[in-house]
């Protein structure tokens, strides 16, 4: 039995292909659809192409074609990598746990204590006098995850992207370079 899309996450739906689950969904015209890769040169491809900066199909690189052609050689399988990596992977919507700034304007004083609000991946109404810091709180938020704050106006182009890595240097795709984040969690 495969993962039937309703709402996974372009990571989910790769974590699942590499793995060799099958993906499934109903198009527009109610026909039932999927996808699997079926066997482990298939899941070597696609990891390949995952990593992979190459998006024209001319004037391919001379490492692209000899990564493609050691994929073809190869024996090792991807499904058994997500095999020993699917306890640490997420599933469902991103809940944010907790929130911390400092030196964030509307919620920070200057050289003032460090504010923290604990989500606990709950929903939040926010409720209060003009200026008591709620738009700032949700630009934080939107900051974080973004990395552009609602009203800043900016020349920066939203499609500039910068590298992002997991934990074994390995690069698993690009996110907004303008927020740095040293540490955060989502449950």
């Amino acid at each position: 039995m495969g993962t039937t899309m309703g709402r996974l996450t372009k990571l989910e739906i790769q974590h699942d292909l590499l793995a060799g689950r099958e993906i499934a969904w109903t198009n527009a015209a109610g026909k039932r659809e999927s996808i699997a890769l079926g066997d482990a040169a298939q899941r070597r491809l696609f990891a390949c192409l995952l990593q992979s900066d190459v998006r024209e199909a001319k004037g391919l690189p001379d490492q692209f074609v000899a990564d493609l052609s050691k994929v073809c050689s190869g024996k090792n399988d991807p499904a058994e990598d997500q095999a020993a990596r699917s306890t640490a992977i997420l599933t469902g919507p991103w809940r944010l746990q907790r929130i911390e700034t400092e030196g964030f304007g509307g919620l920070n004083t200057f050289n003032g204590p460090v504010f923290t609000v604990e989500f606990d991946g709950e929903g939040l109404i926010l409720q209060g006098p003009n200026g008591s810091g709620k738009s700032s709180l949700v630009g934080a938020v939107l900051w974080a995850m973004a990395g552009e704050r609602p009203r800043d106006h900016s020349d920066a182009n939203p499609e500039d992207r910068a590298e992002v890595y997991d934990a074994d240097g390995r690069r698993i795709g690009t996110s907004m370079p303008l927020a740095r984040l040293q540490s955060w969690s989502v449950g």
